[in-house]
């Protein structure tokens, strides 16, 4: 690589405020709709399997009064009678069957955890079907949960904080990768340590430009260059000035090599100056006497 000196003090990139502000606010809301997720995981989707899975006891409840089989209410083995049912003909159940299925597959909805003795045991029975009976008087019925309901809010909450965690550390990283410029040798320093010249790229083609609009640039360094094997690729929306520092080290190597801004601005200002030659010519030529009436006269 080729030495340089550095006659002048070295400039250090920083964060691309652009940048900075873009991701923060990404992460702020990859972790709020997260919060959000967790807080449904947790919170408000259980708590309506809940309503939904007690508006089903009461329903078996009251089939259980009819039936007269109020005693028989409480279940002590609510997976095994769950299954139980589940393999009969729903039709050939009873009127009492058919209530206990729907409320013990109410309490069964995954991320629930109500499908055990400690939620289906009832003491007092009728004690129950009369606290349930005033409590419905008030409260709407909830819409019951799906198997996945539950599942998907965990999956939408891992999926953002995680996401959210990796932008986090992505930013520290970016944060860490420093380069510095020498402005009067034109030598930019990699995180790495290494410096790159305009003698170090290759003068018939220093930079890959085709991928300006996403910001990056790819240096390509001379052809059997001593230390520098590939091309050195820089995303120039991350850290700044560095768009600054390659545009100077990639003319110093090739002046005339133009970037993608620089050729739509100078496309631009060549349609412009044709545009203007092309009215003035149009413009119809001006007869003198026409355009002075005294002249005209004075002839006369």
């Amino acid at each position: 690589m080729t030495e340089t000196e550095h006659s002048g003090d070295q400039q250090r990139s920083k964060l691309n405020g652009k940048w900075a502000t873009r991701m923060l606010l990404i992460t702020l809301v990859l972790l709020l709709f997260g919060g959000w997720g967790f807080y449904d995981a947790v919170v408000a989707y259980p708590n309506r399997g809940k309503s939904f899975a007690a508006y089903q006891q009461l329903q078996y409840l009251q089939a259980a009064q009819r039936a007269g089989k109020m005693f028989d209410a409480s279940v002590i083995d609510p997976v095994g009678r769950l299954n139980t049912l589940k393999d009969q003909d729903v039709l050939q159940l009873s009127e009492f069957d058919r209530a206990q299925r729907e409320w013990l597959t109410a309490l069964s909805v995954p991320g629930m955890g109500t499908l055990n003795a400690e939620h289906t045991r009832m003491d007092d029975p009728a004690g129950e079907l009369t606290r349930l009976t005033e409590r419905f008087k008030t409260e709407k019925p909830k819409k019951p949960l799906s198997d996945y309901d539950i599942l998907m809010q965990w999956v939408i909450c891992g999926v953002c904080w995680a996401f959210g965690l990796y932008l986090i550390g992505l930013m520290l990283m970016v944060k860490s990768r420093t380069y510095r410029w020498d402005p009067d040798a034109k030598t930019i320093t990699l995180p790495d340590g290494s410096k790159v010249s305009p003698a170090d790229l290759d003068p018939e083609d220093p930079a890959d430009l085709s991928k300006w609009q996403k910001f990056i640039v790819v240096l390509r360094p001379r052809p059997g260059h001593e230390s520098l094997k590939g091309p050195i690729r820089f995303d120039v929306f991350r850290h700044a000035p560095v768009e600054d520092w390659l545009r100077t080290l990639v003319k110093s190597a090739d002046p005339e090599l133009e970037f993608p801004d620089e050729t739509k601005a100078r496309l631009a200002a060549e349609a412009e100056a044709e545009a203007l030659a092309e009215a003035e010519a149009d413009q119809p030529d001006t007869d003198p006497s026409e355009s002075d009436p005294s002249e005209a006269d004075d002839r006369t």
